[in-house]
């Protein structure tokens, strides 16, 4: 017969048991960054079996580290991990992918979520914080050494496409990197919430599956320097607090009362030729008009329908963005106020610093929304 204490501590072991398991039979856990998650197989953890999925063979040590940090040790099943509640997928509802060209949403420009804008921390000065652009892309370049470096930018459009410029397009171009902010730097850690570090989880590298680069690009003249690359798989959307989509100016989505007069440039710095920073930074740059590039750099035959002139002012330093990277603002779409990429930079002439007397040069970008038709069009 159990003594009173006996029967005391055998109900306490009950409620424990109670408050560890969900309805559900799902293991209460905590997750590397600190916060409340649940033991499931990792295939139904959306955001860990993307990473799982998607990152390059063999692993990187740092994807090896971050995962075996998520696995629920007392768990019988050997394949569980940590997630949070909001990436679970149910196992009865989780389909097989198809085979051959992806689902519809892999080439859908403008999803529900595109361009979201976290506001959930403040930024330093032209330092950006973690997650605050996370549909910034780095383009890597492997050499014949078999060593990577990342040369270019672009941005995430669909879970599988990822837009820069055409002169960013080579055959030494093999993955794109999402959800980086500090290069060289893992994890990614910005500050506390509630008490609790924020780290974004490791970086995703995704093999080159397509490069398609404007048939019509003449880098002489400055004209249709715009590409796509089809990534070899989906990109995982299941924490955009970290990876996401960015909108573009598609007609009938966008609701744009004027004409931007100011815009965002973010980047490291990235460059055929250079490499300044391997922090993600940004700037804001004014618009300039297209007169003012074609007398500063003695180019007459720019369009306003192909280019966007911008940058130039109180010495701002341009060279924040990445070739191939995004000229950016704010716009209202599906009900909400979303990043809208306007520009792209271009191939010709990006200069950085007090290279004119006191004045800082303009940038030439690549006007995007006279391209929708062709990003649609080469979206398979």
């Amino acid at each position: 017969m159990l003594s009173s204490m006996e029967r005391v501590s055998a109900i306490i072991i009950v409620i424990f048991v109670l408050t560890v398991f969900s309805c559900n039979g799902q293991q209460s856990c905590v997750t590397p960054d600190r916060y409340n998650g649940q033991c499931v197989d990792v295939k139904n953890c959306r955001n860990l079996y993307g990473i799982l999925v998607n990152a390059p063979r063999p692993l990187p040590q740092r994807v090896r580290d971050y995962l075996q940090r998520t696995k629920c040790v007392n768990n019988p099943n050997p394949s569980a991990v940590c997630c949070l509640p909001q990436y679970i997928d149910s196992p009865q509802i989780t389909s097989p992918p198809r085979e051959g060209g992806g689902s519809n949403k892999d080439t859908e420009l403008n999803g529900r979520n595109c361009g979201e804008i976290n506001q959930n921390r403040i930024s330093h000065a032209n330092k950006t914080f973690v997650g605050e652009f996370p549909f910034m892309a780095l383009l890597a370049y492997e050499g014949v050494d078999g060593t990577r470096t990342f040369q270019c930018g672009g941005t995430l459009i669909s879970p599988r496409y990822v837009l820069t410029a055409a002169h960013c397009i080579r055959r030494d171009l093999v993955s794109v990197r999402m959800g980086e902010n500090t290069i060289d730097q893992e994890p990614d850690c910005d500050g506390q919430i509630n008490g609790r570090q924020r780290c974004a989880p490791p970086a995703i590298d995704i093999n080159v599956e397509e490069r398609i680069a404007h048939p019509q690009f003449n880098k002489p003249r400055l004209t249709n320097d715009i590409g796509l690359l089809r990534l070899s798989s989906s990109v995982p959307l299941g924490n955009r607090a970290f990876v996401n989509t960015i909108c573009l100016p598609v007609p009938g989505d966008v609701q744009l009362t004027q004409i931007e007069n100011r815009f965002l440039v973010a980047g490291w710095g990235r460059t055929e030729t250079e490499n300044r920073s391997n922090a993600l930074l940004k700037a804001t740059v004014p618009r300039q008009t297209i007169d003012t590039c074609r007398n500063v750099f003695r180019v007459n035959r720019i369009t306003d329908d192909h280019i966007i002139c911008a940058g130039g002012e109180n010495l701002v330093d341009t060279c924040k963005g990445d070739s191939g990277g995004p000229l950016f603002w704010t716009a209202k779409i599906h009900s909400g106020s979303r990043y809208i990429q306007h520009g792209l930079t271009g191939a010709g002439y990006t200069a950085c610093g007090a290279l004119f007397g006191n004045e800082t040069p303009p940038t030439i970008y690549t006007n995007i929304a006279n391209y929708i038709d062709w990003i649609k069009s080469n979206m398979h």
